[in-house]
């Protein structure tokens, strides 16, 4: 095998001693330190330098009719003269009659190596100049966005500051009203009406409550202030707030919301708490939309192909889960029904048949289709994981039920671990001692206490 460097040399030589001098070829391959160990170059015949030189220039003759015909397209040089040519020469079936017809070809002048080199490195510069400007008007687009980012953030801080101060102006009011309430003397009977000084507290709950029925906010209120009457609190909540669904807010139900002329009793921790949970709902509401028009749960389903969302099947984890199948097995899954109807009784028997049409069919499939399927494929992939986590799930459940009903067991039907409960030892009775003239003697091995005596 010739490399790239032998074949420009072996090139240059037939250019330098003219074609046919193989020998003076041969003398120079011999004369040159550079191919001093190319024991291959060195060691081929006369007649083999000869035909690979023919090869190499009867290529470059090639490369540069190429150049020249493109050469001609780009300046558009007798384009006519040119299509007659490649007629008469395809009709023609003398070889001399085409070196005629190139040869009345007008002649053009090739660029030389060094102009292609600076006109690619000019074409490599504009490329770059292009694309240094699309990354300057990129980063340029980031900055806005930072900008906008810092702005926001400057805002949010504002509104920070001016809700620490509002949250100062309200515990002052707060402690005005007590020391003007420990001023107001007597201990008069308690109306039962909402008194503007617990409107702001019955404001702020109801603003809290979201979905909350209307009993339910009356009775927590009610439970902080026993002399109030429930009716009378329900309806101050209906005079100052209203239940209604916002969908421009995240709302997915009913919620109460406090008219515009007393949102100016809410505190800085319920404006807060408003604005946090304002935002949850959105943010929720986009994953819903992200996930489906039916608003379905990610987590039971996932994107697929058409780019909507696809449920999984309904797994209660009692059997092992499925395994996920590869985008060919689901396309088999799904067409084998229609080849097997396109057969007849005794091919839809044959199962080497079935699956030849199969793959046939695969093989005929266009890329787009493919990745159709394979998106499938990853589809399958997730509601595998799906149901791999529920089946783990289930498993565990189940031995740790398992486990509790053997300890109930263990612990119904064997003692207590731990404990010796001796048996009652008889009693023996004691036998008389004659030495001890007839008193009785408590058996060896057991010790008595002789009793305290009374005092008479």
């Amino acid at each position: 095998m010739f490399t790239i460097e032998e074949d420009r040399y072996l090139l240059c030589w037939a250019h330098k001693f003219g074609y046919g001098q193989w020998g003076a070829i041969k003398m120079a391959i011999r004369r040159s330190q550079r191919f001093r160990f190319d024991y291959f170059l060195r060691s081929l015949p006369i007649d083999a330098l000869g035909r690979r030189c023919e090869q190499l220039m009867k290529a470059a003759e090639r490369e540069v009719e190429q150049l020249e015909k493109q050469a001609r397209e780009e300046l558009g040089i007798n384009n006519e003269e040119e299509k007659k040519d490649e007629a008469t020469r395809n009709g023609d079936a003398n070889g001399s009659s085409s070196t005629q017809h190139t040869s009345d070809l007008p002649p053009i002048e090739l660029p030389t190596f060094k102009e292609v080199q600076a006109k690619k490195r000019a074409n490599k510069e504009r490329e770059l100049e292009e694309e240094r400007r699309q990354l300057e008007k990129k980063v340029e687009d980031v900055e806005d966005q930072m900008e906008q980012i810092q702005k926001r953030r400057q805002l949010e801080k504002k509104v920070e500051d001016v809700e620490d101060q509002m949250e100062q102006i309200q515990k002052r009011l707060k402690v005005l009203q007590e020391y003007s309430k420990e001023g107001y003397s007597g201990t008069t009977a308690q109306s039962s009406e909402v008194s503007d000084e617990l409107l702001p507290e019955l404001a702020n709950l109801v603003a809290k409550s979201g979905p909350a029925g209307i009993l339910s906010v009356a009775n927590e209120f009610v439970s902080k202030h026993p002399g109030l009457v429930k009716k009378q609190v329900c309806a101050k909540i209906e005079e100052i707030a209203k239940k209604e669904k916002r969908e421009d807010e995240g709302d997915t139900r009913m919620v109460w919301y406090l008219l515009p002329d007393y949102l100016h009793l809410l505190d800085v921790n319920t404006l807060r708490y408003l604005r946090k949970s304002k935002e949850d709902r959105l943010r929720s509401d986009e994953d819903r939309k992200r996930g489906g028009k039916n608003g379905h749960n990610h987590k039971n389903g996932a994107e697929g192909p058409d780019g909507e969302f696809v449920p999984f099947p309904e797994y209660d984890g009692s059997d092992p889960p499925r395994d996920n199948k590869k985008a060919f097995t689901l396309f088999c899954n799904a067409t084998r029904k229609e080849v097997k109807s396109s057969l007849d009784s005794r091919e839809r028997k044959d199962k080497s048949r079935v699956n030849a049409i199969l793959k046939d069919r695969w093989f005929s499939l266009t890329d787009e289709e493919k990745d159709t399927w394979k998106k499938w494929e990853k589809w399958d992939a997730k509601r595998h994981d799906h149901d791999v986590a529920i089946f783990e799930r289930s498993e565990r459940k189940k031995r740790k039920s398992k486990d509790e009903n053997a300890r109930k067991r263990e612990f119904s039907t064997s003692p207590v671990q731990g404990m010796n409960i001796p048996k009652k030892r008889k009693t023996q009775e004691s036998t008389p001692d004659p030495s001890s003239d007839g008193r009785h003697t408590p058996p060896q091995g057991s010790f008595s206490i002789p009793k305290k005596k009374r005092a008479g």
